[in-house]
C-alpha cells in the first residue's frame, strides 16, 4: 500500500482503496475456508461423521464407488478442488453384471455439510439473499460481485 500523491486523496480515493482491501479480504477469507474444506475432507475422523449422518439417505443397494473430485466455490470466488468418498446405487442385471448408475450417487461429504451444489452455506445464503431482495438478475450478480461471489446467470450453481 503506497501512501504516493496523499495531498490529491479524497473521499473517492479512501473509498477506491477501501474496495480493494474488501476485496484482498474476501479472497483471504475464501483462501482460508478452501484450506479448512481441503483439511477437513482429508480427516478420517470428518469421513466417519460424514458415512454416519448421510446414511438414511442411502439406498439398501448402495455401496461405495471409489473417489471423485469435485470443486466447491467459497467467498472471494475461491475454488477448491476436493477428492471426496462417492456413494453410488448399484443393481445387478440379469446376466450378473453389474450397470453403472447414472446419476444416482453422491458423496457424503458434501451432502452432510450442506455443499451437493458446490457452494459453500455462506456463499448459497448470499447468492439467495441477493436474489430475492435485487429487482434484476443483472442487480443480483452486481450484488454478488462485490461480495467476490462470481456465478453466470446462465450457468447452473455447480457449474458457478
Amino acid at each position: 500500500m503506497s501512501l504516493s500523491n496523499v495531498c490529491q486523496w479524497d473521499g473517492r480515493t479512501i473509498c477506491e482503496r477501501e474496495q480493494l482491501i474488501r476485496q484482498a479480504a474476501l479472497i483471504l477469507a475464501g483462501q482460508c475456508m478452501a484450506l479448512l474444506l481441503h483439511k477437513l475432507s482429508n480427516s478420517k475422523s470428518a469421513q466417519i461423521t460424514a458415512s454416519k449422518q448421510t446414511h438414511f439417505w442411502r439406498h439398501p443397494k448402495s455401496k461405495g464407488n471409489g473417489q471423485v473430485e469435485r470443486q466447491v466455490l467459497c467467498v472471494g470466488n475461491v475454488v477448491v478442488c476436493l477428492r471426496l468418498a462417492y456413494v453410488v446405487e448399484r443393481s445387478n442385471s440379469r446376466s450378473g453384471k453389474r450397470r453403472k448408475a447414472r446419476g444416482q450417487g453422491f458423496c457424503p461429504f458434501l451432502r452432510w455439510l450442506c455443499m451437493e451444489e458446490g457452494i459453500t452455506p455462506l456463499v448459497w445464503s448470499t447468492v439467495a439473499e441477493a436474489g430475492t431482495v435485487s429487482s434484476s438478475f443483472e442487480s443480483a450478480r452486481q450484488r454478488l460481485f462485490a461480495w467476490g461471489i462470481s456465478i453466470s446467470l446462465r450457468a447452473n450453481a455447480s457449474k458457478f
